[in-house]
Order: structure tokens, then sequence, then C-alpha cells
């Protein structure tokens, strides 16, 4: 008898968590979890094209100091 209050017990002290869980599970798939993989790789694609407008004035800045040099 023992065993099974025990293993109610956990079933109740687990019962909220495994809800939350539940809900945010339905609400994601609900909401279209895909749109969170597109936003994902939009960022992905305006950071690669960040970090390629930064290298084009890195190396401008670099020639013209070289041409200030010289």
């Amino acid at each position: 008898m023992e065993n099974s209050s025990v293993f109610l017990e956990m079933l109740i002290d687990w019962f909220p968590i495994l809800l939350l869980i539940a809900v945010f599970t339905y609400f994601m798939k609900k909401s279209g979890s895909s749109n969170m993989s597109d936003y994902l790789k939009n960022q992905i694609e305006e950071e690669r094209i960040r970090n390629e407008k930064l290298e084009r004035i890195a190396t401008a800045l670099e020639e013209i100091k070289s041409n200030l040099k010289s």
C-alpha cells in the first residue's frame, strides 16, 4: 500500500510542472514554432550581411590609412 501512496504523492507533486510543459507545448505548436526557426534564419542572414559590410568598411579604412602614410 505504501508504494501506491508514494507514487500518488509523486504524481501530485509533478502535476503542476507537467501541466505547464503541456500548456507551453500547446501554445508553441498553435503559434507555429516554424515561425521561430524562420526568425532565427533571418537573424543569421542579417548578421552575415552586417559582418560583410563591416569587413568592407574595415578594408576601406585600412586602404585609406595606408594611402595617407605613403
